[in-house]
């Protein structure tokens, strides 16, 4: 069996590279990270990916030809893939084909790539029977019943703008624990993202459809601001057990059940809370006081705070670490200005 792709787009691969660089795929023999799919019968292929919490199902635009009329399911290293569309501009990317090459009696099969005078085999693995079930039989449609989540496309334009940049801050603060605290909360009037030491709330402007909380996973964040910036999303669904998103030609579902979040309830936010304005500041010196710092800290540092001392005309930034039994101890501080 051989199997032809030409006038590839591929500028949908390119448009859709970060959505699939966002998950840590499963791989087959440590390399081949994605599958490449043909069902029989169809004019139809797709790249799938996926992890333990994630598949990304891509549709293809291009000419397909086939000789035989058989399902044709391969893995393949992505990366390779990228790495050669990105070595050739978009004229030259026109003479671009895919050949894929089957022979079962003699157990041998070839992955090719021709583009201008360029010929390139690339690493690849057939799928057994198992495997293609399995991929076949992949499911990212969104199910009939969709009361239970909340859509993307219910909300306003001003709504959508809104909760896209409260999901891009709070995504800022998620702690790096996947046991504990690896999603942010889903509000109807605000998004929290809390660890240990921090708590960073987001309040919108504009009331989602959620009846309780929805907790969502930190990989999911990431995937959907991925989506966002890349002005690529066209829908989503969410819900504390599943979420699924779609581009023009790209599905995705996502497991949420594994969300573990405790975040505070009204009466910890009051606690909390600042109730008394202290004295104002601009947020660039802030920001170019915090990199200041954190030039001060290594990965292996325990938490060390740093203290702020409030005066009428300034605050004071005190970073005091005595180091290794006394050794490589350090005393930093900083002065930021303040409105008077």
């Amino acid at each position: 069996m051989t199997l032809t792709i030409s006038q590839l787009n591929t500028q949908l691969l390119f448009e859709h590279e970060k959505l699939f660089s966002s998950i840590t795929p499963e791989t087959i023999n440590n390399t081949l990270t994605a599958a490449l799919l043909y069902k029989k019968g169809t004019s139809k292929t797709s790249i799938v990916m996926k992890d333990s919490l994630s598949i990304i199902i891509l549709d293809l635009e291009g000419d397909v030809q086939v000789d035989t009329p058989e399902d044709l399911a391969i893995f393949f290293e992505f990366s390779k893939l990228m790495y050669i569309l990105r070595n050739y501009d978009a004229e030259t990317l026109k003479t671009l084909k895919i050949m894929i090459s089957i022979n079962k009696e003699k157990e041998t099969s070839s992955f090719n790539i021709t583009c201008a005078k360029d010929r390139l085999s690339l690493p690849h693995m057939i799928m057994t029977e198992a495997q293609q079930d399995d991929f076949f039989s992949l499911e990212t449609q969104v199910p009939e019943d969709t009361s239970k989540f909340l859509h993307w496309t219910d909300l306003s334009d001003s709504a959508r703008r809104d909760f896209s940049q409260g999901l891009m801050n709070s995504a800022l603060f998620l702690d790096t624990d996947e046991k504990k605290n690896n999603a942010i909360a889903l509000y109807s009037n605000r998004i929290v993202s809390n660890d240990p030491t921090q708590v960073f709330v987001y309040n919108l402007n504009e009331k989602l459809i959620i009846d309780n909380w929805i907790p969502l996973h930190k990989r999911i964040v990431k995937i959907m601001v991925t989506l966002l910036l890349s002005g690529n999303l066209t829908e989503a669904f969410i819900n504390k057990d599943l979420v699924y998103f779609s581009t023009s030609k790209a599905f995705c579902k996502l497991n949420n059940a594994v969300s573990n979040i405790a975040p505070p309830d009204e009466a910890d936010l009051e606690r909390i809370s600042s109730k008394e304005l202290l004295t104002k500041t601009s947020i660039e010196l802030i920001k170019n006081t915090s990199n200041f710092f954190s030039g001060f800290y290594t990965s292996s540092s325990a938490i060390n705070p740093i203290k702020l001392d409030f005066f009428k005309d300034k605050i004071l930034c005190i970073l005091q670490d005595s180091g290794l039994a006394e050794f490589s101890s350090c005393n930093i501080e900083r002065e930021i200005p303040v409105d008077t």
